[in-house]
C-alpha cells in the first residue's frame, strides 16, 4: 500500500510539472500547483506507511505456528 502510494504520488508530481510548460491561465495554474502539492503529500503518505509497517513488523512479534492436529487420533 505505501509502494503504491508513493509511486501515485510521483506520477501525480511529475505530471504537474508537465502541466507548468503548457499551461498559461489562472485556474491552471491552481490545478499544477494541487498536482505538485498533492504528488509530494501522496509520496510522503507512501513513505509513512511503509516505515510504520517496519516499526509494525518488528514491535510486534509473529504469532508461534498452530500445533499440528493429528486427523486420525
Amino acid at each position: 500500500m505505501g509502494v503504491l502510494f508513493a509511486v501515485l504520488g510521483l506520477v501525480t508530481f511529475v505530471a504537474g510539472l508537465a502541466f507548468t510548460s503548457t499551461i498559461r491561465s489562472d485556474i491552471q495554474i491552481q490545478i499544477v500547483v494541487t498536482l505538485l502539492v498533492g504528488g509530494i503529500i501522496m509520496s510522503g503518505i507512501g513513505i509513512a506507511l511503509s516505515r510504520l509497517k517496519k516499526i509494525a513488523r518488528a514491535v510486534i512479534p509473529e504469532a508461534p505456528p498452530a500445533p499440528k492436529r493429528d486427523p486420525y487420533a
